[in-house]
């Protein structure tokens, strides 16, 4: 395939080789069984026990287990998307807003307060969708994951509380309101012309943890929801979210065998967005204030969006010693 592109365009070629394209030229469209294979061995992969003992950051807020209240499961049926697409329990958008919200609100807090879920709603329909147009190696698909479509409103509705009462880092701009991706920009351009013109050094190095939300160990997450303030009845809910559960896979209206998830955050979830930033949250708190760079009377060690991250320093040694520490922490 690349010797045909050359014959007809030979820069185009080029740039293609350079940039790394060319594995995406030559590849093959991955079978159903590639990609089964692939992501069974991903989704399937047992979670060690984390022996880590962290130290709670919040104290007891009573607000995040209150009951759920029918004025709560309105609001938040009338702030999900139009049009959003029904679950693998087949209930549309439609559907859920005929559903006395008083019901819905009863059925929360029965799960909320027992931490039980019914099997039926544990099973999510996951659609493998390619992270760049034509890339279609099986490892740079991105497994979204559709849930229920009463477990979203539940999640959703405890994705909001968790995100409004407890302390997630607030250099970590992803998922809030505002335009996080400008803001680092703007910070990362106004620190470098800073120490530019006062002729002081630094150093940054710019991270992408390389499949952030699919090799989330489990005991480690609910440590990190744990340390975040997330107590025992929430906890019970997420693990039990998570235990057992399993997933079906969808790639051109054929479903795969079901697969066991051991590890991984499922995307597309509501509650996805706080349970990842809770590992984050953990990782980025254990860099050392004292080692980033400065600007004015302000340090900055870090700045993050989602899993990606830029990390700051005064100096070359210093920055060796942020991402070391990290590494052999985490």
């Amino acid at each position: 395939m690349t010797q045909k592109m050359y014959k007809k365009n030979r820069s185009k070629t080029i740039r293609k080789i350079l940039d790394g394209e060319w594995r995406i030229i030559n590849s093959k469209e991955p079978t159903l069984a590639d990609l089964e294979q692939f992501w069974r061995n991903v989704f399937e992969r047992e979670s060690e026990e984390d022996p880590r003992s962290p130290q709670c950051k919040e104290s007891v807020i009573l607000e995040l287990e209150a009951p759920i209240s029918v004025e709560e499961v309105e609001y938040t049926k009338k702030s999900r998307k139009k049009g959003t697409a029904a679950g693998p329990d087949g209930i549309t958008c439609k559907d859920l807003m005929n559903i006395p919200s008083l019901k819905l609100a009863q059925r929360f807090n029965v799960w909320m307060f027992t931490g039980y879920l019914p099997q039926r709603n544990e099973k999510g329909l996951t659609v493998l969708i390619p992270k760049k147009k034509g890339d279609i190696r099986p490892e740079f698909f991105r497994p979204i994951t559709m849930m229920p479509t009463v477990i979203r409103l539940f999640d959703r509705i405890l994705a909001r509380r968790i995100m409004a009462l407890l302390p997630i880092n607030k250099q970590q701009k992803a998922f809030r309101k505002g335009d996080g991706i400008a803001f680092n920009l703007i910070t990362v351009q106004a620190l470098l012309e800073h120490h530019t013109k006062n002729l002081k050094p630094s150093s940054g190095a710019f991270l992408d943890i390389r499949k952030a939300f699919d090799s989330v160990n489990h005991s480690s997450l609910l440590l990190a929801c744990k340390r975040i303030g997330i107590q025992d009845m929430l906890l019970n809910y997420i693990k039990t979210l998570y235990t057992g559960s399993t997933i079906c896979s969808k790639k051109q209206g054929e479903i795969l065998d079901p697969i066991c998830v051991n590890r991984v955050i499922r995307q597309g979830d509501p509650l996805s967005v706080p349970l990842f930033l809770s590992i984050m949250d953990w990782a980025i708190d254990g860099l050392n204030t004292r080692l980033g760079a400065s600007i004015g009377k302000e340090r900055i060690n870090h700045l993050a969006i989602a899993d990606d991250m830029v990390i700051f320093a005064a100096s070359d040694l210093g920055l060796q010693h942020q991402i070391t520490h990290q590494v052999n922490r985490d």
